[in-house]
């Protein structure tokens, strides 16, 4: 038979191993946070450089004028949607913006797994009048980027957007201009 103090000794064992685990389990927790937080921020990074990529692109192009014209007259003409990680299409574009769907692509493909989901080229909503003529552009961008989580690993594919927000940083940036 057990003596008390053996029963206490072991009781004691016992709370230590499940204090330990809940170390173990929160330093884990923490640490898929930072994970996450750190994949966000170069998600949005990545998000703000290839629309700004792009809004130098239309800058200097000298079809500019025509540009601004083609995307008054039918919104999506230049808008970009659909390319997950490792997909190299452009369907649905027209070729006068070929230049600002290549340098935002140029840019986003510095992180080999992230993708360009989404650009929009889009007549600025302060030149929408009637009989403006020509006008500034907007550009939206959309990036994704795995967030390689260890405890969700099993969830998560290399296909966007399986697993969803869990699995996928996604950012949104909009460069204008001024």
């Amino acid at each position: 038979m057990l003596s008390a103090r053996a029963s206490q000794r072991g009781a004691m064992s016992l709370l230590l191993v499940a204090w330990c685990a809940g170390l173990l389990l929160a330093g884990a927790t923490v640490t898929q946070g930072m994970a996450v937080v750190a994949t966000d921020e170069r998600a949005q990074s990545l998000a703000d450089a290839a629309a700004h990529a792009a809004a130098v692109e239309l800058i200097g192009d000298p079809r500019r004028d025509e540009i601004s014209l083609l995307v008054q007259g039918d919104a999506a003409a230049c808008a970009f949607a659909g390319e997950p990680p490792g997909d190299g299409g452009s369907r649905g574009v027209d070729p006068l913006c070929d230049g600002a769907l290549a340098a935002a692509r140029a840019v986003v493909t510095l992180s080999p797994e992230a993708g360009l989901v989404e650009l929009i080229v889009h007549a600025d909503g302060r030149d929408q009048a009637v009989g403006t003529g020509a006008g500034r552009l907007s550009v939206l961008a959309q990036v994704v980027l795995p967030r390689h989580l260890a405890l969700a690993g099993r969830l998560c594919g290399r296909e966007f957007p399986r697993g969803g927000a869990l699995c996928w940083a996604q950012a949104w940036s909009e460069a204008r201009r001024t």
